[in-house]
């Protein structure tokens, strides 16, 4: 049976992908791999305020909808997903990936990552 961390190892083999952390909605991490950018540290929490300000916009589209998110610096990507409102994982990449390769991984990861994170 796969382990999180090796299920998380997946998104390190797509190139372009330096780090990949799950978190829980306290922002603490649950398990990551690869290489923090040391200029951005917290991924956890930007998915956590990113959730909080679409709660906060008073409009259809609540934080429980929120399917992904996605934030692009001159030189870096950010991607997080919401796994059933508890979790979160974050994708760091340079800004030369192939999003369509990450976001065919997560499709294909997504069900099993439930499965393996505590409560599910």
């Amino acid at each position: 049976m796969e382990d999180l961390k090796s299920v998380l190892e997946s998104f390190t083999k797509i190139n372009g992908v330096t780090y990949v952390i799950m978190s829980n909605s306290q922002g603490e991490t649950l398990e990551s791999i690869g290489e923090v950018n040391r200029d951005f540290e917290m991924p956890a929490l930007m998915a956590i305020d990113i959730s909080e300000l679409c709660s906060d916009f008073s409009s259809p589209y609540s934080s429980s909808e929120l399917s992904q998110s996605f934030i692009e610096f001159k030189n870096m990507i950010v991607i997080s997903i919401p796994i059933k409102s508890e979790y979160y994982l974050s994708i760091i990449s340079s800004s030369e990936v192939n999003l369509g390769r990450i976001r065919l991984e997560i499709k294909k990861c997504k069900k099993n990552i439930e499965t393996l994170l505590p409560g599910f």
